[in-house]
């Protein structure tokens, strides 16, 4: 779900538009910023979305990652579509994709990691000026990012006037394997089987092929075994008596 503050919310895509599921999310109201946990692998490729839920207002985005002021993209009332940033104009005609950084093995999830590994979305009312030709950050360039995309169409850029304020979006991102570490992501633990809904299954079949009459027989004869005998009378030898009606 995108986090959500003062009628804005944002989000996280990567591969195919797959949103990032967001961890331990934290909303400070009186800051207006909405904080979370994201999985970010190095290289992986990603673009950061947001809208205005009532599409009231001419809002701009703007994007700091790892300390670094990204520009940001403009976004027209009643626009009906959410913006995407997506890359980086490193000169008018040539751009770098956005990438997660190989983050140092010491970047832990501490309070001191408040810019590397971060990337905050600053959302703002704005008044739209004029466009004009993209000159682009020349001096962005990450050890990581590779050599520059040319595109044919020249960049081109928009003046804004901030009318204020509206929100922060502050997406923290760590590989998987760290934030299952430190227990922002509990570990799942998977169960393999090889039966799916609807399967029957057959119970064990006993080695023993004893059809039911022979074991009802058994179990009569068991029971005769245990049951007391009568005594046999003893023979007499004796004389026999008659009786007879008087």
């Amino acid at each position: 779900m995108p986090l959500q503050m003062n009628g804005v919310e944002a989000w996280i895509t990567v591969d195919n538009k797959v949103q990032l599921a967001e961890y331990e999310v934290d909303v400070d109201c009186e800051r207006a910023t909405a904080t979370c946990w994201i999985s970010g692998e190095p290289g992986q490729t990603f673009a950061i979305r947001w809208r205005e839920l009532h599409e009231e207002k001419d809002i701009s985005g703007f994007v700091i990652m790892d300390g670094y002021e990204l520009g940001g993209r403009v976004l027209q009332a009643s626009s009906h579509a959410s913006a995407i940033f997506s890359r980086i104009a490193t000169s008018p005609t040539s751009c770098l994709p956005l990438t997660f950084s190989a983050l140092p093995r010491s970047a832990g999830i501490g309070a001191d990691w408040k810019t590397l590994g971060a990337i905050t979305l600053d959302i703002h009312e704005v008044q739209i000026g004029e466009a004009k030709l993209h000159e682009g950050f020349s001096s962005y360039y990450r050890r990581d990012e590779g050599s520059p995309l040319s595109s044919a169409t020249p960049f081109s850029s928009t003046e804004v006037s901030s009318l204020g304020k509206i929100a922060s979006f502050v997406f923290k991102y760590r590989p998987m394997d760290v934030l299952r570490y430190h227990s922002v992501v509990p570990n799942v633990v998977t169960w393999e089987s090889n039966l799916h809904l609807g399967d029957k299954r057959r119970a064990p079949e006993s080695e023993d092929n004893t059809s039911d009459e022979e074991e009802t027989g058994q179990a009569e004869e068991y029971i005769r075994r245990l049951r007391p005998r009568r005594p046999l009378r003893a023979p007499y030898y004796g004389p026999q008596t008659k009786r007879m009606k008087i």
